[in-house]
């Protein structure tokens, strides 16, 4: 028997019929005319080669055949009302949900923080495991469901995929303050004649500056390569070297030891940092959820760099 030839519907007929035991009564529940509710019984006894029905006297009593499908039928009706349910209210005060996101080490030190104290106040019991991961291995997480929301540099994504920009940042200079060599502005030729601290990252901007020199015939001299942005402040605040990064950073720069910051020698466009999540998981509650908290953290993050902005440029 194939199951693209059976009327599911039938399902529903024989669970009523089995609780009800009469025509009557199970067309009166089902919405049916008693014809149609006859038809469908006889559709059954065929299906199942069984009467399903037999009359005892002044009631119907059901065949053992029938009898033993009940529990099963019943299971079946119950797992299919379940699956097709509207989807449970995600309750972030008592969820205990853990949350993979894919955010490189950047965006771990600049917004990490900011979420995780938002989710300690309303969502005290939602976990978070933040992972750094290549892009690669971030599209196939997201389409595993092993990871739940990442944020990365804006490009064209897979149709199965979504994508919302959280922000644009430029590019800037940094290099210690009163550094010999740099004066209030840096030139090309300071810029060339520096040592310079670099990001080896897939998406690292130093990629692009790069290629730009290259397009000139030019080339920099590269004193230190890191996989790990979190590095490069110090490293350049400890030397004389400078390093070119997101201006997103700036709020984090505050802490440490003065940095002078210099728009830099050559043209570089504005990126894009999207927020992505598979398809298959928008109208999810919980992943909404995280990703509601994670706009409002990028939100935060871009107020921060202003004011850090705003008290670098005052007298």
């Amino acid at each position: 028997m194939k199951l693209q030839a059976i009327d599911l519907n039938l399902l529903v007929v024989l669970d009523v019929l089995l609780r009800e035991r009469t025509v009557t009564a199970a067309a009166r529940r089902l919405g049916l005319s008693q014809s149609a509710t006859s038809h469908a019984l006889a559709r059954l006894r065929v299906l199942l080669d069984d009467p399903v029905l037999e009359r005892a006297g002044a009631v119907m009593v059901p065949t053992a055949r029938a009898v033993a499908l009940g529990a099963p039928v019943r299971r079946i009706l119950e797992a299919i009302d379940g699956m097709l349910a509207p989807p449970a209210l995600f309750d972030a005060t008592t969820s205990e949900t853990t949350f993979t996101l894919a955010l490189d080490d950047g965006t771990q030190l600049g917004v990490l923080p900011d979420l995780v104290s938002r989710l300690a106040l309303d969502a005290p019991g939602v976990g978070i495991h933040a992972v750094a991961t290549s892009r690669r291995a971030m599209l196939a997480g997201l389409e595993s469901g092993e990871i739940d929301v990442a944020v990365s540099v804006a490009s064209k994504l897979p149709r199965s995929f979504r994508s919302e920009e959280l922000a644009r940042f430029r590019y800037v200079v940094i290099a210690r303050g009163g550094h010999p060599e740099m004066g209030s502005r840096i030139t090309l030729k300071r810029y060339l004649a520096a040592r310079h601290v670099v990001i080896t990252t897939a998406d690292s901007v130093d990629l692009d500056v790069d290629r730009r020199l290259a397009a000139r015939g030019l080339a920099r001299h590269v004193a230190v390569a890191t996989s790990s942005p979190l590095t490069v402040p110090a490293l350049v605040a400890r030397t004389d070297y400078v390093a070119t990064v997101p201006d997103l950073l700036l709020p984090l720069l505050e802490s440490r030891r003065r940095l002078d910051v210099h728009a830099p020698p050559l043209p570089l466009e504005p990126v894009a940092i999207a927020m992505i999540w598979h398809t298959r998981t928008n109208r999810d509650a919980a992943r909404r959820f995280v990703r509601d908290r994670l706009r409002a953290a990028f939100a935060e993050g871009r107020a921060a760099y202003l004011s850090a902005a705003s008290r670098r440029a005052a007298p």
